[in-house]
Order: C-alpha cells, then sequence, then structure tokens
C-alpha cells in the first residue's frame, strides 16, 4: 500500500508525504501495528486476526456490452464547494 498521511508543516514549508506500507509475506502483515494501548503496547494485525495467503476473487463487473466499466475517483479540493459543484449538474 502506498498512501498519503497528509500534509505536514515545517519552517513555513507544506509537504504532501507519502508512506509506502509494502509487505511480501503474510509475516510481514501479521506484525503492522494497528493500535497501541494506552500503557504503549502494539497492538498488531496478528493479534488479532489470522493472515494467510490464498487466491484474490476477481470482482470486474461488466456492463451490458460485455465491456469492463471506468473507475472514476473524485477529490474535493481545499478551496472547492462540494454543493456548488452538485448544483451545476442538475
Amino acid at each position: 500500500m502506498i498512501d498519503s498521511p497528509g500534509l505536514i508543516e515545517n519552517n513555513h514549508e507544506l509537504s504532501l508525504t507519502l508512506v509506502s506500507g509494502q509487505t511480501s509475506d503474510p509475516a510481514q502483515i501479521e506484525n503492522v501495528v494497528v493500535r497501541t494501548t494506552p500503557n504503549g503496547t502494539p497492538v498488531r494485525i496478528g493479534d488479532v486476526a489470522s493472515v494467510h495467503t490464498s487466491v484474490m476473487p476477481v470482482l470486474h463487473h461488466r456492463d451490458a456490452n460485455g465491456q469492463l466499466p471506468y473507475c472514476l475517483n473524485v477529490f474535493r479540493q481545499p478551496e472547492s464547494n462540494t454543493v456548488a459543484v452538485a448544483m451545476q449538474r442538475e
């Protein structure tokens, strides 16, 4: 997984950061910390779940013409107005 934890401000600079959490085997996934208890003890995925290799299910859906559909992700910009954009579509 590669994800962005957000914007980091340091010395009047704003940086968009990326974090790579790539793993290569189930043992590494089991060792990922998902929470820390109030006394500082880490809770790992392996503590609350079982991790094993498997076959990834095929989740592609087809439209009426037998073609794969498009996937579109829309992200709102910080200064944008979602309501105004929705009203323009009507």
